[in-house]
């Protein structure tokens, strides 16, 4: 039976093991990149076109009053607006844009600034004083009164005695 069992376990000890086994490296796979034809992008034409717009807003609950005019021909454009400032004026500017010059503008104000008049407003310094030192709400602990202890113990000369007073001594 010993042999049957040893002959047994010999027999599947050797099927389980399995040796190393060595193979070569499989080489990378490169794939050439997939090709995408897309196609041209249309041709517009960019050429300025001729244009003209205006806008205003007057609003006499905000106070808001503001306006803007602007022609183009496709080569130079011309162009102004109107804005009414805090201080009652308006501001006016006319521009001009063209390839040659750029951006050339015109700033203009109609009529006079209006402000409201500066009023200092001075503090007197040398007002009765309304501060008032508060009195303090705490009570000091109470300290312990130590008395001088006349022990003969606590002399110099003897210092094998233990002290024997009953009061605290200083």
């Amino acid at each position: 039976m010993i042999k049957i069992v040893f002959a047994c376990t010999l027999l599947a000890s050797v099927h389980a093991d399995n040796a190393p086994s060595y193979h070569a490296v499989p080489s990378p796979a490169y794939h050439a990149p997939a090709v995408h034809h897309h196609q041209a992008p249309a041709h517009y034409d960019e050429s300025p076109q001729p244009y003209s717009f205006q806008y205003g807003v007057s609003d006499g609950y905000s106070g808001v009053n503001i306006a803007a005019q602007e022609n183009a021909d496709g080569k130079v454009t011309h162009g102004s607006y109107k804005v009414a400032l805090p201080d009652t004026r308006v501001q006016t500017v006319t521009y001009t844009v063209d390839g040659y010059n750029g951006f050339v503008a015109d700033v203009a104000y109609e009529g006079t600034p209006v402000y409201d008049e500066y009023v200092p407003q001075h503090k007197n310094h040398q007002q009765a004083g309304s501060y008032h030192v508060p009195t303090p709400s705490y009570k000091p602990t109470p300290r312990p009164r130590l008395q001088v202890c006349t022990c003969p113990c606590l002399q110099a000369s003897s210092s094998t005695c233990l002290p024997t007073c009953s009061s605290p001594c200083l």
